[in-house]
């Protein structure tokens, strides 16, 4: 984020880091209860939710770009919206919260 008044916004990452690792948490509770994680291989699987929600900015940041440079600003509105849940939940779902997981 930028202000006209101080420019880029410092700390913006580690209150990325915080919301991230809040999600995590509410994910492990709520969304993928009857997969949860515990112990070490919650830490295991925070790694990998980071990992995962990290390409998930890249993506989301990446492809609407190129739609807003190509003059479809609207699609890339859509597009922003649109990317980061579906590609959170669908990896997630593969990567950190599998059934074949041990517990």
């Amino acid at each position: 984020m930028t202000s006209i008044a101080t420019g880029p916004r410092v700390g913006g990452g580690r209150e990325s880091g915080r919301g991230v690792s809040r999600y995590d948490c509410l994910n492990n509770a709520v969304t993928f209860r009857d997969r949860r994680l515990r112990g070490c291989g919650m830490l295991h699987g925070l790694l990998l939710f980071y990992a995962a929600c990290s390409l998930g900015a890249l993506v989301n940041v990446s492809f609407p770009g190129f739609l807003h440079n190509a003059g479809l600003a609207w699609l890339a509105g859509i597009c922003g919206l649109a990317i980061a849940p579906v590609w959170n939940y669908a990896v997630n779902t593969v990567l950190t919260w599998r059934h074949d997981r041990p517990v």
